[in-house]
């Protein structure tokens, strides 16, 4: 897959151009300064850099500064490119700088993207233009195997169990944008599988080596939240008998799952909204912060428009956070994937007990006709519990109603 790194100080405008990159097939990376995309670079090879133009101003060196990023398939005077690496090709987003005299060269031979950015024409840019060397995703292989297994079992990946058309989407979203590093906002009622999903993005994206870190907001205490997001250090307040790290420290490098994020306390709201703005987190009682590169992936149960409408979530962390919102489908929504599901629970539950069961098809019409509140974590104890009541090797109507 193609990856773009996109160099923008408004991490909005940042966001918005990502979602379009995303939409044409293109993975992400967004960083802030110059400094950013030259740690990011390193790490990462990409095949596109989009550039805000008014950067020039705003950074030692302008239109050259960016040019010793780009290399020599970009602009003009650039140092060569890592020995087996191409150079990325370079898009001013917002026209090129107004550059003179020794500046000109860089930033005519750059391509230019108008602001707002039109869909239609970043994908004939991304068509026609395309840079000399192809991108290697090292999710690609992983996708393809997932895709495999599903046409095989109706399995996408570890997790993700369904055929239905609601469930094909949202496994193409997914699969779309796990190879960024653009925010995921995953809405979907309480037992649909958010912390599946979360745990499909992380395999599927490129920090998938790194540390998947998990909070549930509403399980932490108001007055211990600060500290297990931001960490503390020693003597910070009473019983603070050593240094700790909180969650984002310790996603460093990988994901960090916000789980029912609409229930996270609102002055704790300000705070994160300024770690994602800024990179960077300050323990409590600490007067130095420390930078941390992770990708964020919340989750809610509830409406996120009207969370911001009730006062439960701030208007801008929803807009920062919902920069790709995942819908996870209710299971009445996706009623054929019923019989697949249960016939894999009571397949486990065989597997873990050492006595093999099925169903018969009476029971699996029954069960795909059930309405199922709860979702797929309800379906679940109700195999279960339909597997202790079968008397034989066949789990029937009548265990299901035990």
């Amino acid at each position: 897959m193609t990856h773009a790194l996109v160099l923008d100080p408004d991490a909005t405008a940042a966001e918005a151009l990502a979602r379009e990159l995303v939409a044409a097939g293109v993975s992400v990376a967004c960083v802030r300064t110059l400094d950013e995309a030259r740690r990011r670079l390193a790490m990462q090879p990409a095949q596109w850099l989009f550039v805000d133009a008014a950067l020039e101003a705003e950074a030692a060196g302008g239109p050259e500064a960016v040019a010793t990023l780009a290399g020599p398939g970009a602009v003009a005077g650039a140092p060569p490119a890592a020995p087996g690496r191409a150079a990325p090709r370079l898009v001013w987003v917002g026209g090129a700088p107004s550059a003179r005299g020794g500046r000109r060269r860089a930033a005519e031979q750059g391509l230019s993207l108008p602001r707002p950015v039109d869909a239609s024409r970043l994908r004939r840019l991304l068509a026609t233009a395309a840079p000399a060397g192809p991108g290697t995703d090292p999710g690609d292989a992983r996708r393809a195997s997932w895709e495999e297994g599903w046409r095989e079992t109706g399995r996408w990946g570890p997790w993700l169990w369904g055929r239905s058309p609601a469930m094909r989407a949202l496994q193409h979203r997914l699969g779309r944008v796990a190879a960024t590093s653009v925010t995921v906002l995953l809405v979907g009622e309480s037992g649909t599988g958010k912390d599946l999903v979360a745990r499909s993005l992380h395999a599927l994206g490129r920090r998938s080596e790194g540390p998947l870190v998990a909070l549930n907001c509403a399980a932490v205490s108001p007055t211990l939240a600060e500290s297990e997001l931001f960490g503390h250090e020693r003597g910070s307040f009473t019983g603070a008998e050593r240094q700790h790290p909180g969650h984002f420290e310790r996603a460093h490098g990988g994901t960090l799952f916000l789980d029912e994020v609409t229930e996270m306390p609102a002055a704790l709201q300000v705070k994160l909204l300024r770690v994602l703005e800024d990179g960077e987190v300050l323990r409590l009682g600490a007067t130095r912060p420390v930078a941390c590169d992770v990708r964020i992936v919340a989750a809610t149960n509830r409406d996120p428009l009207r969370a911001v409408e009730e006062g439960r979530l701030r208007e801008d962390l929803f807009h920062r956070l919902n920069a790709f919102p995942l819908r996870l489908p209710p299971l009445r929504e996706r009623r054929e994937d019923v019989p697949l599901l249960a016939t894999q629970f009571l397949q486990e539950i065989g597997e873990r007990e050492g006595r093999p069961r099925h169903f018969d098809a009476a029971a699996l019409a029954q069960l795909q006709a059930r309405a199922w509140p709860g979702n797929v974590r309800e379906l679940r104890h109700a195999v279960q519990r339909a597997w202790v009541m079968a008397d034989g090797d066949e789990v029937g109507v009548a265990a299901l109603d035990e």
